[in-house]
């Protein structure tokens, strides 16, 4: 593991016990657009990448009953999956770095990360770690912040500053070039903000292998 990622799973070490109640209002103004490009389905097989304390998962839950995969770096916030999640069925909780993942070849048909895309140290090794396991035809979908506005920027420069172990956050232009440079096509794309702060999700397709080459 690099020492951005361990610097990452520090962090989110020591946030994990109120990290639910402390951002509600963010994660709600993040799960519900997520859910909305998901569209979870009995028949689905998702990876949650990233998934921290299964928050996502239990809303997942509400809406069908796919089989979920849920990896993250942080024992501590998968602990928290692991009891809020202990009666659910067809639900496997892995600690996984998303940079090497250790999963099934083309078995999932939906892929989700949720405002952790940011913190990823290699983003294209992660997008093709994705798409190795991932179905043809499969979807991906990424919520993360938007770095497109000049204010944000700044802000974002304050973080690194103050030590938060940020990699690099993209535009939503960015991140559709890299979806699509790495054989993906956009199917759905959104921008909406959480007070000042500015998100986007995307909901991209992987593409056939003829097309891939």
């Amino acid at each position: 593991m690099d020492p951005l990622t361990q610097k990452v799973q520090k962090e989110y070490q020591k946030l994990a016990s109120g990290y639910d109640e402390d951002w509600h209002g963010y994660l709600k103004a993040t799960h519900q657009p997520a859910l909305e490009l998901l569209v979870p389905k009995d028949s689905d097989r998702i990876l949650d990448a990233s998934a921290g304390t299964g928050i996502f998962a239990k809303y997942i839950r509400l809406l069908a009953n796919p089989e979920l995969t849920l990896i993250d770096i942080s024992d501590e916030m998968l602990a928290i999956a692991q009891k809020e999640l202990r009666e659910t069925d067809r639900v496997i909780i892995k600690r996984m770095d998303v940079h090497s993942l250790d999963l099934p070849l083309d078995y999932f048909n939906k892929i989700i990360t949720i405002s952790s895309f940011h913190f990823y140290k290699d983003p294209e090794r992660v997008i093709n770690e994705f798409k190795k396991v991932l179905t043809q035809n499969g979807q991906i979908i990424i919520i993360d912040w938007d770095s497109e506005f000049w204010y944000f920027k700044i802000f974002l420069k304050v973080l690194k500053f103050t030590g938060r172990p940020l990699a690099k956050t993209f535009t939503l232009q960015e991140m559709i070039i890299l979806l699509e440079e790495h054989g993906f096509s956009i199917v759905q794309k959104r921008r909406w903000n959480y007070w000042l702060w500015p998100l986007m999700g995307i909901k991209a397709v992987r593409r056939t292998k003829p097309a891939d080459q």
